[in-house]
């Protein structure tokens, strides 16, 4: 008889639960009880790391999608810590495609280029203590484990007609994956293999809504130009879709197969703007999703290439899908959304634009969690009234009163140090209306919220310095000298604070 523990989170609240099964289905499942990808072969008296190096996933197919994750493992430094013998992991392991998307999502254009302290808590983030096969979880129910890193990571054992043995890591509303391959035995662990990559979101209260009579100068600028790309695993390349009806869409393509997947492209100019921008909204008319059976949906916005393209069926001069930075994230709600407004704040990303001297912007949208979002568009019938448009806003009178600072400490042995209210702490508004903009890049170490750097003029509430997610990583091998976070803070009308607030880190 086996027992399940299940690890209580500082992210969600989870119950604790024991599940008693027959000791029969703990035996590791056949190949032949598989039909994705069966269960390994020669690993299961090799570590993690013999895995990693023996180049396997050079000459398996079944491994051939693992050499970004096999590169990552190394240039983080955690070959050595997955080599011992005696440890019992569940390792929660991405595919080149996923491993792409994360470089991009994190605003990288390589690999190589990603600090390998943000790799190394990507990585251990997505690692727990204890085995866990897909049969050791209850059908049909989320069950929490606390990561290596402090966070939750959440399976879910699902079923199917031709498949009694899918899995699902995490939930809403941090990104929800399907495992293309589970249950790969080594040595030391348990391996499952996810073709994109998971963030650990808290769930979180929305900024509050501006009141009317506030003395600012606005001004809308309308799309000029909106497409969405549409991309096949099996194709060399992108197809550009002009899109008719109400068919501007994402979708997500699913883990378990090769299906399309679509981004929209958008483009908007700058207007001359002589008010200081306290504010940039875009705004989505959102028709329906999936087909209007609906469901809660993710929405990612990336801030794409500053590239001007022609609106035409082909054409070679695209942003490049993979060189976009992820600017807001926004959920649509399951049921009411229909045809409704979708505004997402895109502030740090124009303020910067402006600041860059940039004529116009292009923006990026794509679904996280569900196939298909669908938005109005220039050559939508209704266009007049559902065309997507960015809302510039002046800035207002600050309602911040004060803003105290405390120095951050950290230990060079650290792998990261939270920044939390008593660091930095704001009055005048609710946690959830106070925003803080990072102005310039701290030169000992990163900034990370929900697990994504922090660029600049990137931002993350008072809220979540409170839920723990802002969190500060030291460059290896740096000691015993100072850094500093500089920021701009705002407020939920728009207004800026007057002064540039510093924040001290020590590092010992």
């Amino acid at each position: 008889m086996k027992k399940i523990k299940v690890t209580s989170l500082t992210l969600l609240s989870v119950s604790l639960l024991f599940l008693f099964v027959g000791c029969e289905k703990f035996k590791l499942l056949k190949d032949s009880d598989m039909d994705r990808v069966s269960a390994g072969e020669n690993t299961r008296n090799a570590t993690f790391t013999a895995f990693i190096r023996s180049n396997n996933y050079h000459h398996n197919d079944k491994y051939s999608q693992l050499r970004l994750y096999a590169q990552a493992v190394k240039q983080a430094g955690l070959e050595d810590f997955l080599d011992n013998p005696n440890d019992n992991f569940t390792i929660v392991m991405f595919t080149d495609a996923a491993m792409s998307s994360l470089v991009s999502g994190y605003g990288y254009a390589s690999l190589e280029e990603v600090p390998p302290m943000v790799l190394r808590h990507f990585i251990l983030n997505n690692i727990i203590q204890d085995r866990y096969s897909v049969v050791d979880l209850p059908v049909d129910e989320y069950v929490g484990f606390k990561s290596l890193t402090g966070d939750s990571v959440h399976f879910r054992h699902e079923t199917e007609t031709t498949d009694p043995y899918l899995l699902r890591i995490n939930k809403s509303p941090s990104a929800s994956v399907m495992v293309r391959a589970r249950d790969l035995p080594f040595k030391n662990a348990i391996g499952h293999v996810a073709n994109a990559p998971t963030y650990t979101f808290m769930s979180f209260r929305t900024q509050d809504a501006k009141p009317d009579d506030l003395p600012i100068v606005s001004e809308t600028t309308f799309v000029e130009k909106d497409v969405y790309l549409q991309f096949n695993t099996t194709e060399a390349g992108y197809t550009v879709v002009n899109p008719t009806g109400d068919n501007m869409q994402t979708k997500m393509a699913p883990a378990l197969n090769n299906s399309t997947t679509r981004r929209i492209l958008l483009q908007y100019n700058l207007p001359d703007f002589n008010e200081r921008l306290g504010r940039a909204t875009l705004m989505l008319y959102h028709t329906r999703s999936q087909n209007g059976v609906g469901a809660e949906t993710l929405v990612e916005v990336y801030w794409d290439e500053y590239k001007d393209w022609l609106e035409t069926s082909t054409y070679s001069n695209l942003p490049a899908w993979d060189k976009g930075e992820l600017e807001s994230s926004i959920y649509i709600p399951t049921s009411g959304s229909n045809n409704t407004w979708v505004a997402v704040d895109i502030s740090g990303a124009v303020i910067q634009a402006y600041e860059n001297q940039h004529s116009f912007i292009n923006m990026g949208v794509w679904s996280k969690t569900l196939a298909q979002v669908f938005f109005g568009h220039l050559g939508h019938a209704n266009a007049a009234t559902n065309k997507s448009y960015i809302l510039l806003e002046s800035t207002p009178p600050t309602i911040i009163a004060n803003v105290a600072v405390n120095p951050v400490n950290v230990s060079s042995a650290d792998l990261f140090k939270k920044i939390d209210k008593n660091n930095l702490t704001a009055t005048g508004a609710s946690d959830n209306n106070i925003s803080y903009f990072l102005q310039e890049l701290p030169q000992k170490g990163i900034i990370l919220v929900n697990g994504m750097p922090l660029k600049k003029r990137g931002k993350f509430t008072q809220q979540q310095l409170s839920q723990g997610v802002v969190r500060y990583l030291p460059n290896q091998g740096v000691q015993n000298t100072t850094d500093e976070i500089l920021l701009e803070v705002q407020d939920f009308h728009g207004g800026f604070y007057p002064d540039i607030v510093t924040v001290p880190v020590q590092i010992n």
